[in-house]
């Protein structure tokens, strides 16, 4: 199953197919592993990600934050899947990777893994500081006029300036 969710991924152009690896990363890890910050691969970290560590995961799948560009089927709560703490000993007892593969199956989404894990993870999620996952594009892309505020070389000096955890650059 898993491989066939990686194959469906790896037709969407605006995705890897490595996409789908964050719904087992439990089995991929050593069990003595029971915690993981997963971070996407154009993350940018400016600030001590091992803070992410310190914070509380009891009875949660993971901790996330916010994902302000979307409201999907109605759902006006959704979190980004860039950046996760994720509590491997919880998700491992309930066998969410078994469920979220199977939610991939029979519900496909445009949104990748993002859907599944909005849907799955539920109301088992610890809302974090939007400092963790601060997506440049919210910030300095005009929707309206579609274009950058400022220009797109002076991102990193903005970035310094904003001086958050994570930058998240899109487009």
């Amino acid at each position: 199953q898993t491989a066939a969710i990686i194959k469906e991924n790896s037709r969407m152009n605006h995705v890897t197919s490595t996409a789908a690896f964050k719904f087992i990363l439990p089995q991929l890890i050593p069990e003595t592993t029971t915690r993981l910050i997963y971070l996407d691969g154009d993350t940018i970290i400016n600030g001590d990600i091992l803070e992410l560590f310190d914070i509380d995961l009891t009875e949660k799948y993971a901790g996330v934050v916010l994902d302000r560009s979307l409201s999907v089927n109605g759902k006006e709560v959704w979190f980004n899947s860039g950046v996760m703490a994720l509590n491997l000993e919880l998700i491992r007892k309930n066998d969410i990777s078994t469920k979220l593969i199977q939610h991939k199956m029979e519900k496909p989404s445009k949104y990748v893994d993002q859907g599944a894990l909005n849907d799955i993870f539920s109301d088992k999620i610890l809302w974090l500081d939007g400092k963790y996952n601060f997506i440049i594009k919210d910030s300095l892309f005009d929707k309206d006029n579609n274009m950058y505020l400022i220009p797109i070389e002076e991102v990193k000096t903005q970035e310094c300036r904003l001086n958050q955890f994570k930058k998240y650059i899109v487009g």
